[in-house]
C-alpha cells in the first residue's frame, strides 16, 4: 500500500482548517496559553496569517494504489533545505498500517 501526497484542494482546506483551528484552540487552552472565550478567535488568526503562503504546504496522503485519504500533512519551508512539520495525522481508520512511514 504505497502512498503518494497531493496538495489538498480548496474545499479539503475549508474543512480541514476548521477542524485545525478548533484542535488548535483546545491545545492552547489547555497548555495554558490561551483564555477559553479567545482561543478560536486567535487560533483563526494564526492560520489566516500562515496559510496559505508560498512557504506551507498542505496535502492530503493517499493510498496509491485506490486514491482513498488515509490522512494529512502540513509542511513549512523553514529555509532551503529545512522545514517543519506543523500537522500531520492519519486517519483513526488508517493507522498502524505503515502508511505514516510511508508519508514521511
Amino acid at each position: 500500500m504505497p502512498v503518494r501526497l497531493r496538495p489538498m484542494i480548496k474545499a479539503e482546506y475549508t474543512v480541514y482548517r476548521e477542524y485545525a483551528v478548533r484542535e488548535y484552540a483546545k491545545d492552547k487552552v489547555a497548555a495554558g496559553n490561551w483564555k477559553p472565550e479567545e482561543a478560536v478567535e486567535l487560533a483563526s488568526k494564526e492560520f489566516t496569517e500562515s496559510l496559505p503562503s508560498g512557504d506551507n504546504f498542505l496535502y492530503i496522503i493517499e493510498d496509491s494504489n485506490n486514491h482513498q485519504r488515509v490522512g494529512i500533512v502540513w509542511l513549512a519551508l523553514m529555509h532551503p533545505g529545512a522545514g517543519f512539520i506543523y500537522d500531520f495525522e492519519i486517519d483513526e481508520a488508517f493507522r498502524r498500517q505503515s502508511y505514516a512511514v510511508q508519508a514521511l
